[in-house]
């Protein structure tokens, strides 16, 4: 791993209406097949040294968006806040200042991506204690790739995955939206036509062909898996979230994952689902953002896993609720 010094200095707004200055710090860790992996880690702008001994480790893990992982800086501003060091992946082909589709495509599957997280994760958490907790947030898509860094990763210790579903493949969501309420997305598409256009991405030997913005390369290595494919083997403290009227992805396929792993005796997840709330987090009766709710949710099971303590948890909460009231 190579650091590159310090890229750039943020002023972030945190949802408890309060204001944490951060500098993110670049870097460059090398894939197997040589691929210069950009990997920004988030700082309190305050201080001057990297923490040598952090509360813990987070990955947050993008969604399915091809832009920088900048964009998600203010998702892991609070955990700065508690004395984590925070880390951001870029996907290949997504920059700071530009984003270089052609080269996004190139290498857009699942395989890729999940590599090269491994990749940063080892080297990121080599530099460390062997007991400071990693925790892995996957949003979106990103809870896919999330699932299966901790089945494959020992270092991981806490996962939260939020508004991924889980429960059911993407070609099982898709056909439950067409049974159902069809998302723009899909208007259109019957069930047939629907399996038609799956057939026609599987037997595809061109895979630079695209459908809904995507290569079917992409299509191929995401639409036959899911998390529960990869967490039964995962005994890992794990938080499950997802909004009751979200249109990207069904909640069943969250309910799905929660009722399955605990069929099979797991104990080990944790099921929050938000009323009203879409994948954006926004409540639709309101439009106001749930992701108060959420970061309370999160300091709450962290708290009760041991990661944050139970002074910084009471404060934190009362904090968001007194900005916060009318959520």
């Amino acid at each position: 791993m190579r650091c590159l010094g310090l890229l750039l200095s943020l002023l972030v707004l945190l949802t408890s209406c309060s204001s944490v200055k951060l500098k993110a710090i670049k870097h460059t860790v090398r894939a197997a097949d040589g691929y210069p992996i950009t990997a920004y880690e988030l700082l309190n702008g305050r201080k001057k040294d990297i923490p040598s001994r952090p509360r813990a480790l987070i990955f947050y893990v993008q969604g399915s968006v091809y832009e920088t992982a900048l964009t998600k800086v203010d998702k892991l501003a609070s955990a700065v806040i508690f004395g984590a060091r925070a880390f951001l992946v870029e996907k290949r082909g997504c920059y700071a200042d530009t984003i270089n589709l052609e080269e996004a495509w190139r290498f857009a599957d699942k395989a890729t991506w999940v590599s090269d997280y491994h990749q940063v994760l080892d080297s990121i958490t080599s530099t460390v204690a062997a007991d400071i907790p990693v925790i892995l947030v996957g949003g979106s898509e990103g809870g896919e790739v999330a699932a299966v860094l901790a089945a494959r990763s020992p270092r991981v210790t806490h996962l939260i995955i939020i508004g991924s579903g889980g429960g059911m493949s993407q070609k099982q969501e898709f056909r439950y939206f067409i049974d159902n309420n069809p998302p723009a997305f899909l208007q259109g598409y019957t069930r047939g036509s629907l399996d038609s256009m799956f057939a026609t991405i599987e037997a595809s030997e061109d895979s630079t062909l695209h459908w809904q913005g995507y290569p079917y390369k992409r299509w191929k290595t995401y639409m036959n898996d899911s998390a529960l494919a990869h967490l039964p083997e995962v005994n890992i403290p794990i938080l499950l979230v997802h909004g009751s009227t979200d249109a990207s992805v069904p909640v069943l396929s969250a309910r799905r994952l929660d009722s399955a792993l605990r069929a099979q005796g797991k104990t080990n997840i944790t099921y929050k689902e938000y009323q009203g709330v879409d994948h954006s987090l926004v409540h639709q009766p309101t439009g106001k953002s749930h992701y108060p709710l959420l970061e309370v949710d999160m300091v709450n099971w962290l708290n009760r896993h041991g990661v944050v303590k139970d002074l910084e948890s009471t404060i934190f909460i009362k904090q968001i609720k007194k900005n916060h009231w009318d959520l």
